[in-house]
C-alpha cells in the first residue's frame, strides 16, 4: 500500500515520545545520529499524528491476537 501525504507534517518531540511510548531523551538522541535511527525519527515525526496513532493501535491489536 502506498500512502501520499500532500502535507508535511512536524510534530513535536513530546508528542511523539507520549505516542510511541519512547523516552524523549531516546527522541532527543536520535535526530542527532547520523544512521538509521535519523531516519526513523524524521519519517515518525513527518506522519500525521492521528495515522501514526491509528497504526500504532493496530499493531498492539495484533500482537494480542498472536499471543
Amino acid at each position: 500500500m502506498i500512502l501520499l501525504f500532500a502535507t508535511i507534517y512536524d510534530m513535536k518531540d513530546t508528542e511523539l515520545s507520549r505516542i510511541m511510548g519512547i523516552p524523549l531523551q531516546t527522541v532527543k538522541e536520535w535526530k542527532t545520529t547520523d544512521n538509521y535511527r535519523k531516519d526513523l525519527y524524521e519519517f515518525l515525526k513527518t506522519l500525521p499524528e492521528e495515522f501514526l496513532r491509528e497504526r500504532l493501535d493496530m499493531v498492539k491489536k495484533m500482537r494480542e491476537v498472536k499471543l
